[in-house]
Formats: C-alpha cells, structure tokens, sequence
C-alpha cells in the first residue's frame, strides 16, 4: 500500500468510528473505499507497524551508541607496559 493509501483508509476508519453508536455499532466487516474490510486493513496496519518497529531495534542495536563508542576508542587508545607507567598502575 501507498502512504497515500494508508491515510485514506486511516481517515475511512476515523469516519466510520465517529458515527457509530450503541444503537449503530462499528462494523468492521465494512468494505472501505480499497476494497479491504476495516478488520483486515487494522490487522495488516499494526503489523506492518511492529515489523517496521522490530527492523529499527535491531539496527539500533547493531549501532554503538555515542557512549559505547566513545569508551571503544578510550580503550584502544590505553597502551599497557613499561613505556606507560600510568596504564602499568592501573
């Protein structure tokens, strides 16, 4: 689906939502103006959502933070040995 798309049938669902009441309850076998039932868009929205969300965290944990990063290059620059005394104390 496009963007496009998406806000259409977000809108349709904003619409339907709004007029529905005791005495005319939310139908979500409704076809909406893609042809889809609102249960079958909501479904495919919010998982679509959280796969979007699963592949953000794993890339955010593939990526050292500016701390982890910055603690890396403090270790590396650390030379342990006689020529050294302060690392050799530590």
């Amino acid at each position: 689906m496009q963007v496009a798309e998406v806000r259409k049938c977000l809108l349709n669902v904003r619409q339907v939502w709004a007029v529905h009441s005791p005495e005319s309850p939310l139908n979500l076998s409704t076809l909406m103006t893609n042809g889809l039932e609102i249960h079958t868009f909501c479904y495919r929205f919010i998982l679509a959502h959280h796969n979007k969300r699963m592949q953000r965290s794993k890339i955010d944990a593939q990526i050292p933070s500016p701390k982890e990063a910055e603690d890396c290059e403090l270790e590396d620059e650390v030379v342990v040995g006689p020529e050294n005394p302060v690392a050799a104390a530590v």
